[in-house]
């Protein structure tokens, strides 16, 4: 029983491939390439060191970019979650961070900084933002107030209540918001890298897709998956078991 999983994902895949190669063979390879043909050119990306040169750009915008905002967005978190005036004052200007549309934080950053490479950071930082934010509140309001009270009634205080109940609490939230938030930072990277880069997946997908090279938009697009589903299901699934075992 252990294995069906992996049986069931791998028939999954092999339909996927299928439908795929069917696909492909009632289109036009410019409009749907085949698997081999976006292999082959993956491969070449790699070889070339096309891959590593771009994926190596996007990867560190949003590894800068998502880890300023988990930092921010908890330390602001904290305070929001604890103090209810505080939280009824912020909480409005966070919902409208959140409501502002990508794009025009795009054209907010080119306004305010230029075409420079800290622009797109920004961008993936103040979109993020608020997945953490909120995290870290709903975190701190799963927190019982008795247990906070009783706490403090014998003698801990306020370090101590911060580090043996919210953070415990605050952890699985935040877990929650980095594999939420990992393949929207992504995502976005990209989206932000067609328009305001030279370097990155998302700049070297749009060229590819403006000379027909469908098969190299193909790439990229597998590429990305890839990421983010080690990222979601790997590096954040093992680093929280691994924290919530110590804790």
């Amino acid at each position: 029983m252990k294995g069906r999983p992996l049986v069931l994902g791998s028939l999954g895949l092999l339909g996927f491939l299928a439908l795929w190669w069917g696909l492909a063979l009632n289109f036009p390879p410019y409009l749907f390439p085949p698997p081999l043909t976006v292999g082959a050119a993956l491969a070449k990306m790699a070889v070339t060191g096309e891959l590593f040169y771009h994926l190596g750009a996007t990867l560190l915008r949003t590894t800068l970019a998502f880890g300023a905002s988990l930092v921010v967005g908890t330390l602001l978190g904290i305070p929001m979650g604890l103090v209810k005036p505080l939280y009824d004052a912020a909480y409005p200007v966070l919902n409208a961070i959140q409501a502002v549309p990508a794009l025009n934080w795009i054209f907010f950053a080119i306004i305010w900084f230029g075409l420079v490479p800290a622009s797109p950071v920004f961008v993936i930082f103040i979109v993020t933002l608020p997945i953490f934010m909120i995290g870290t509140i709903e975190g701190i309001k799963d927190v019982d107030p008795n247990l906070r009270a009783m706490a403090r009634s014998f003698g801990a205080n306020r370090r101590l209540v911060l580090a043996d109940i919210l953070i415990p609490s605050i952890l699985p939230h935040i877990f929650a918001a980095l594999r939420v938030g990992i393949g929207f930072a992504l995502k976005l990277a990209m989206f932000v890298e067609m328009i305001m880069t030279s370097r990155g997946a998302g700049y070297a997908a749009t060229l590819a897709k403006d000379y027909t090279q469908t098969e190299k938009v193909f790439a990229w697009t597998l590429v990305m998956i890839g990421v983010i589903l080690v990222f979601e299901n790997v590096i954040f699934r093992r680093a929280e078991a691994l924290v919530i075992r110590w804790k």
